[in-house]
């Protein structure tokens, strides 16, 4: 195809729920309901992250650096990107996906030397489908209570920028941190 001078055309996003059920492994009360419970990847979040858009030289370097790009977004698993149709120098591209569970609550509690420690925690990690992620937590011990939250957008108004911003507020001072970053994405970048 790189050899035939190919575009690429049309470009198919396929991002399927935590749970096939289609599979009857999977078509249960309780995965039904976590898929029912979970908002789906949106197509524009993939999209945000390739490398590639209709019009541009097929190239399969590329297709497998988009594929990395989407490994590292902890809300997709085995995203895969392939060629689907060949047609008049024109080669159209499916990119598929599944979403996985991306909310993390949690609870601990530990008792050392007579003291106590308490903590909770939320995170989510492609809220409202759109791949940023939220987490807030609380935890208290014989030295602070302290009560968190963060955000982090791997992909700031759908470009290569991500910002980061946190506060974190306990009973000996608080604490906050901004950030924003180009990370590398891509070899010709």
């Amino acid at each position: 195809l790189e050899g035939a001078g190919a575009r690429i055309g049309a470009i198919e996003i396929d991002c399927g729920s935590i749970f096939d059920e289609s599979d009857p492994r999977e078509d249960s009360l309780l995965y039904r309901t976590a898929n029912r419970l979970h908002v789906d990847t949106r197509e524009s979040t993939i999209r945000a992250q390739l490398l590639f858009a209709s019009g541009d030289r097929y190239s399969r370097r590329v297709l497998a650096e988009s594929e990395r790009v989407l490994r590292q977004q902890r809300y997709l698993h085995e995203p895969q990107i392939q060629p689907v149709a060949w047609h008049d120098g024109v080669v159209d591209v499916r990119v598929q996906a599944t979403d996985v569970w991306t909310t993390s609550p949690g609870v601990s509690v530990s008792r050392s030397g007579g003291t106590n420690r308490l903590g909770a925690e939320i995170e989510e990690l492609n809220l409202f489908g759109r791949g940023k992620q939220l987490s807030a937590g609380y935890s208290t011990d014989v030295d602070r209570t302290s009560l968190g939250i963060a955000w982090r957008d791997p992909a700031v108004l759908g470009s290569r920028w991500t910002s980061e911003a946190a506060y974190t507020d306990s009973d000996d001072g608080s604490v906050w941190a901004v950030g924003v970053d180009r990370p590398f994405f891509a070899m010709d970048s």
